[in-house]
């Protein structure tokens, strides 16, 4: 029986099919309640020991950094699918092992399609089912991704990133199937964004105004799909912006309610609700200016009087006496009157002792 608090391990050994060496690695053993997560460092695969479990169900987990399809126990390719196992205080629970698959390759460049150059910092990411793999294009516009299990495979370029002016985009050639060990290329060549701007003025004055939360959203949802804030100059400008309808929100705070001394929130067009909001239209690589705004300040809120504290009237304790001090009312302590001596006393103790009289 476990002592209180004691705590287990796992131990196993991780191999590669074909033999190769494995390289660097981890492998993480997770409490089913996500209570407790522990992983331990793998040199180059081999024996390994995942210590300081306490008592409870866990899955566990083979990251391998090099080309590797990643796995979970037992043959899983997810942690939502690996099998639990139990581990006991005091005990190591072993033989969990674990041998490594080649992992297929997807290499190739992004470019602008406009231009035909290379653009750096786009994600392409490549997704099957619940498992997705990412990797960033360099200054040359290459990106690999590695560790690929077989089977189709969707691939979709993120450019919110990205070092030129170019829109997010599927590739244009569908899912296609990738085998354990292959090293596909693909290319990307991606379209030019729209462009939407403005200038965010005080109605009032004409002045720019900074500080303003600005907003695009979809023409059919006000979720936003994105906001900058107005610098001094109150210009801004939404950039790889794709086909599509959309609306523009000014706000004056980030959660869009108003506040003392602040502006109204405004669509463009004038517009104080979502549904009233005029359309902005992008057919890149169109740059759509003048999506301004002029705002009026709400008015300050009135400042509350506070009304006047009545005095209360002035108490003194035992022994002391209200007297004005300084033309102020104060309470002062009472001294007692020494008492006058009395005259018949007071001669008497002048007077000549009388002797008394003699017994006969």
């Amino acid at each position: 029986m476990a002592a209180e608090g004691e705590t287990g391990s796992i131990a196993g050994t991780v191999s590669a099919e074909d033999g190769k060496p494995i390289g660097e690695m981890e492998v993480c053993a997770r409490a089913v309640d996500e209570s407790s997560y522990e992983c331990v460092p793998l040199p180059d695969g081999g024996p390994y020991v995942v210590p300081n479990l306490p008592e409870g169900k866990y899955q566990v987990g083979f990251w391998p950094i090099g080309n590797f399809v990643t796995q979970f126990w037992h043959n899983a390719p997810t942690w939502n699918q690996a099998e639990p196992l139990s581990v006991t205080g005091g005990e190591t629970r072993g033989g969990v092992d674990a041998t490594l698959v080649p992992g297929a390759t997807i290499r190739g460049i992004v470019a602008a399609s406009a231009t035909g150059l290379p653009v750096g910092e786009v994600e392409a990411c490549a997704t099957s089912g619940e498992i997705e793999r990412c990797a960033r294009s360099d200054a040359a516009g290459e990106y690999v991704i590695d560790g690929l299990a077989g089977g189709v495979w969707n691939l979709y370029f993120y450019a919110q990133d990205a070092v030129v002016d170019v829109v997010s985009e599927a590739y244009s050639g569908g899912a296609f199937e990738v085998f354990s060990g292959e090293d596909k290329t693909v290319n990307a060549a991606l379209g030019p964004g729209g462009q939407i701007a403005g200038t965010v003025r005080l109605a009032a004055t004409g002045a720019p105004l900074g500080g303003v939360q600005v907003c695009v959203t979809m023409a059919a949802s006000p979720i936003p799909l994105g906001c900058v804030h107005t610098p001094s100059s109150g210009a801004y400008r939404f950039m790889r912006v794709w086909p599509g309808s959309y609306k523009v929100v000014f706000s004056p705070e980030p959660s869009g309610t108003e506040g003392p001394n602040s502006f109204p929130t405004q669509w463009w067009g004038g517009q104080s609700t979502f549904a009233s909001a005029a359309l902005i239209e992008i057919t890149p690589p169109a740059i759509v200016n003048n999506i301004d705004a002029s705002l009026t300040a709400l008015p300050a809120p009135a400042t509350p009087i506070p009304p006047p504290v009545a005095k209360k009237p002035l108490k003194c304790k035992r022994n002391f006496v209200k007297r004005k001090v300084h033309g102020k009312q104060r309470c002062v302590k009472r001294h007692k009157a020494k008492p006058k001596p009395r005259h018949g006393r007071h001669k008497a103790k002048h007077q000549a002792p009388q002797s008394r009289p003699k017994r006969p």
